[in-house]
C-alpha cells in the first residue's frame, strides 16, 4: 500500500500532465481511498455506536427533561436497524444507538468462502452507510409523532426539513466478554449518567449542581423536590433500551396437506430493565447480549 506522503511530488500542482491521464489518474485517487479504508478483523466481534450530532440544539422546544416523541421514534428507527443489518442486539439509549455483531472463528475462516463482517469490516463503509440509514429513517419517524402542541414555528421547520444527522464509530473487541462489557457500560453506567443530569437540570441551575456526582444529584431530587429518580423515572430512561430478535413457535396450515403445523417465525422484543437484576452471572450477560 503506498504512503500518502510518497505521491507529492507526482501531486504538485505544476504537473499538468498527471490531469489528461485518466487511467493513471483514477487509480492514484483509488490508492489514497484505500490507504485510509482501514477493515475490522472479522475473527473478533465489533460494536457500532451511532451518535445524534448537535442533539441539544436540535431538540430545543421539545419536551423536557425528556420528550417521548423522540424516545419512540428512536426505538422505531432501532428496530428497522435491527431488521436490516441483522446485528445481535442494539441497545438504545438518550441519542445514541450501538448495535452489536459477532466474530467468525477461525474455522470458518478455514472453508473455501471464509465468512466476513458485512461491507467486509470496511469502517468508513460501516459507519457511513449505518448513519445515514439511522438519519432516513429516524427523521421519517419523528414526523410521524403528533407535534400539534407545539406552536414555535422554529421547532416545527426543524422537524419538517428533517435536519437530525447522526455519527457513527465502528471498533473490534477481542471476545464476547468485551462486547458484552461495551454495552453493559453504557447501560449500567452512562445511561444513568445522562438521565441525572438532564434531571437535575429540569430542576436546578447549572451552577448549582456543578460538581456533585450522579449520588448526589438524586439525592438532591430526592430530598428537595420528593422524587426518587430511579424508582419512579421510566425504565427506559434510567436503562435504557434492548432490542433483539427472537424465534418462536407459531401454528400454520400446510398448503399441501392442509393440516396443522408449527413453523418458527422471528419477532422483535423490545424491553428496558437493569441487567443486573435478571442476569446475575457474566455468562449470563454474555448469552443474552451476544
Amino acid at each position: 500500500m503506498t504512503d500518502i506522503t510518497s505521491e507529492k511530488v507526482l501531486f504538485d500542482i505544476n504537473n499538468d500532465q498527471l490531469l489528461n491521464n485518466e487511467k493513471f489518474l483514477a487509480n492514484q485517487i483509488k490508492q489514497f481511498e484505500s490507504i485510509s479504508d482501514q477493515r475490522l478483523d472479522s475473527t473478533y466481534p465489533f460494536v457500532v455506536r451511532i451518535d445524534g450530532v448537535s442533539f441539544r440544539n436540535y431538540t430545543r422546544g421539545f419536551n423536557k427533561p425528556f420528550d417521548q416523541r423522540m424516545t419512540h421514534a428512536f426505538i422505531r428507527t432501532s428496530a428497522d436497524l435491527l431488521q436490516r443489518f441483522n446485528p445481535l442486539t442494539i441497545f438504545y439509549q438518550s441519542d445514541e444507538i450501538s448495535l452489536v455483531f459477532d466474530g467468525y472463528s477461525t474455522i470458518d475462516r478455514i472453508e473455501k468462502n471464509p465468512r466476513e463482517h458485512m461491507y467486509s469490516g470496511r469502517i468508513q463503509k460501516l459507519v457511513s452507510v449505518l448513519a445515514s440509514y439511522t438519519a432516513a429513517k429516524f427523521n421519517k419517524y419523528i414526523n410521524e409523532e403528533d407535534w400539534s402542541d407545539i406552536e414555535n414555528e422554529h421547532v416545527r421547520e426543524r422537524l419538517t426539513e428533517h435536519s437530525a444527522y447522526f455519527d457513527g464509530r465502528a471498533f473490534s473487541v477481542p471476545n464476547q466478554f468485551a462486547a458484552m462489557a461495551s454495552i453493559y457500560w453504557r447501560h449500567r453506567y452512562d445511561t444513568l449518567k445522562n438521565a441525572t443530569l438532564t434531571y437535575a437540570l429540569s430542576y436546578y441551575s447549572q451552577n448549582t449542581i456543578l460538581g456533585k456526582n450522579t449520588y448526589e444529584l438524586r439525592e438532591l431530587l430526592r430530598t428537595e423536590k420528593n422524587w426518587d429518580m430511579l424508582n419512579e423515572a421510566p425504565k427506559n430512561i434510567i436503562y435504557g433500551t434492548f432490542l433483539k430478535k427472537e424465534l418462536y413457535d407459531l401454528e400454520s396450515i400446510d398448503r399441501k396437506t392442509q393440516q396443522s403445523v408449527i413453523v418458527k417465525r422471528s419477532r422483535i422484543r423490545i424491553g428496558s430493565f437493569d441487567m443486573n437484576q435478571l442476569l446475575t452471572t457474566n455468562e449470563e450477560k454474555i448469552k443474552f447480549i451476544m
